[in-house]
């Protein structure tokens, strides 16, 4: 039987990714693997939702104190020309599976550059 969480207490805060130049990260999750190892993924792109957006993950071992860039989920993916858009989230399942719930879409090479969201609808683009 899966455990309720009610609540929990926020024991520290740092950056998990920065860089000074390139991709930007953002829509970070985290789940706790071990009682010291977290994953943590993150979509990240030259900037928020480009059509270069794609999930990373970042692993720590030592609790939270420091992170290390694992690369992208899908690293397929990125050796294409034009990789699709893509946006996702990990979680963990009641039995303790991991999961990534996320989105693709393709990349319109004509378009490259087209965003991920629709700026006439404030949308999704198909």
């Amino acid at each position: 039987m899966a455990k309720s969480v009610t609540g929990f207490e926020v024991v520290g805060a740092g950056i998990i990714y920065r860089r000074t130049e390139g991709l930007q990260g953002y829509y970070p999750r985290v789940v706790r693997l071990g009682k010291t190892e977290f994953l943590c993924s993150f979509v990240a792109g030259r900037s928020m939702e480009t059509s270069d957006s794609h999930v990373e993950l970042a692993r720590s071992l030592d609790g939270g104190v420091s992170w290390s860039l694992q690369g992208s989920l899908d690293k397929n993916q990125r050796s294409e020309k034009y990789p699709p858009t893509e946006i996702g989230f990990i979680s963990l399942d009641s039995d303790g599976t991991l999961m990534c719930l996320g989105g693709r879409w393709i990349v319109d090479p004509d378009k490259p550059d087209l965003p991920l969201v629709n700026p006439e609808t404030v949308g999704m683009r198909d």
